[in-house]
Formats: C-alpha cells, structure tokens, sequence
C-alpha cells in the first residue's frame, strides 16, 4: 500500500510542478503562442480543459519515470546520478513525443524547439541543484546526529 502512495504522490507531485511551469509560461507567453499550436488556444487567459488533460498525461508519464528511476521501488543498486542522467533522457524523449502528438508547437519551428530546449535545461540544472543542496543539508544533519550519538556513547574516535 505505501508503495502506491508513493508512486501517486510522485505523479501528483510532478502534475503540479509541470502545471504550475505551464500555467506561468502562458501567463507572459500565452498570447504570443495562440494559432502556434494545441496548447495556449486561449493565450493567457488560461488553459483548456483539453490542455489541462493533455498536461496531466505528460506528468503522468514523467511521474512513472520517476518513480521507476529514482525512488528505491524498482532501481535499487544503480547510483543515483546514472538514474538521474537516464530520467534526463527518458524525460526528454516523452516531453518531445508529448509535443509531437498532442501539437503543443508545430515541429518545424524552430525557435519554439529552441525555447523548449533552453527551459527544459534550465528547470533540470534548477531542479538537480535544489536536490542536492538538499541532499547535503540532510547529510550534514545525519553526520552530526551521528557524532552526537558516537560522543554520548565514548565512542568518538
């Protein structure tokens, strides 16, 4: 049971965060991208009921992404950064196929191919520095947890 909390979470979890990266790249984009494809028809004053859809399709993708790759439920013995680096290609692949199929911008031009590259870059350095600092504030925490421990018990070397 929690194994499906957790894989529901990571996709509702990934649902936001794309939905929220969307909806803000309408909010300033919206307008200028109308009748450039499927996913601003209505420019910035929001998304579609099929746009919405369409987004929670593609998070949903790139939720089980995550959870075949990064949590410990499936991938156990790889280290992390080669996961990491395959969910950057895997994610990459379904985004693009998510373009191609539900004509987010049509495939010949070339500056919104662009644009999608130079974000989607951006949003992974983001994201992977937010995990790391992350994952070294706890490590420091852990470590000097664990020195409390090793003085409390005069185990300290």
């Amino acid at each position: 049971m929690a194994k499906i909390k957790i894989f529901f979470d990571m996709i509702l979890e990934t649902f936001a965060l794309v939905f929220i990266v969307m909806t803000t790249v309408g909010w300033f984009l919206g307008d200028a991208a109308v009748g450039d494809g499927g996913l601003f028809t209505m420019g910035r004053a929001g998304l579609s009921y099929e746009s919405i859809a369409q987004i929670f399709i593609s998070a949903t993708l790139l939720g089980i992404l995550r959870v075949l790759l990064i949590s410990d439920l499936f991938i156990k013995k790889t280290l992390l950064i080669w996961r990491a680096a395959l969910l950057l290609l895997l994610s990459f692949i379904a985004i693009v196929a998510c373009i191609i199929v539900f004509q987010w911008f049509p495939f010949d031009m070339w500056h919104a191919w662009v644009a999608f590259i130079i974000s989607y870059l951006i949003c992974f350095l983001l994201s992977t520095s937010i995990s790391l600092l992350i994952t070294k504030l706890t490590d420091r925490k852990y470590k000097e947890q664990l020195s409390d421990y090793k003085a409390k018990r005069g185990d300290l070397k």
